[in-house]
């Protein structure tokens, strides 16, 4: 099994950062997705993108920290609910806030500042 131990820092989140619609064929959607951390992580999250409504199949890559969704044509996806969809499945995500406080903040979590006051 793979694991990115670091990655138990970041505060689960997941963005759609890219579309290519693909003429008369179902679209792709890329998501950048933070905060999973082993293939049970990667697991979860494709689940919870493969619930989405339209989405047909969801390939998580964990050492890319992405996805890349087959998505129904018929359907807009919105940023909110592909984050809904990733920030409950990763393992111990509702830890990640505070862990990522402690140890002074992730690139996820650009607002957070150092819990000692001082730079990274």
């Amino acid at each position: 099994m793979k694991v990115k131990p670091a990655r138990l820092f970041e505060k689960p989140a997941a963005r759609i950062v890219r579309e290519v619609e693909m003429g008369s064929w179902p679209r792709r959607v890329w998501v950048e997705v933070d905060g999973m951390v082993c293939d049970i992580c990667a697991g979860r999250v494709r689940q919870g993108l493969e619930d989405i409504e339209g989405v047909v199949r969801a390939d998580v890559d964990l050492e890319r920290g992405e996805a890349v969704l087959i998505a129904s044509r018929e359907r807009e996806l919105t940023q909110e609910e592909v984050a809904e969809a990733v920030e409950g499945k990763v393992i111990l995500s509702w830890a990640r806030g505070p862990l990522s406080r402690v140890r002074g903040g992730s690139s996820s979590d650009a607002s957070a500042e150092p819990s000692d006051g001082s730079p990274e």
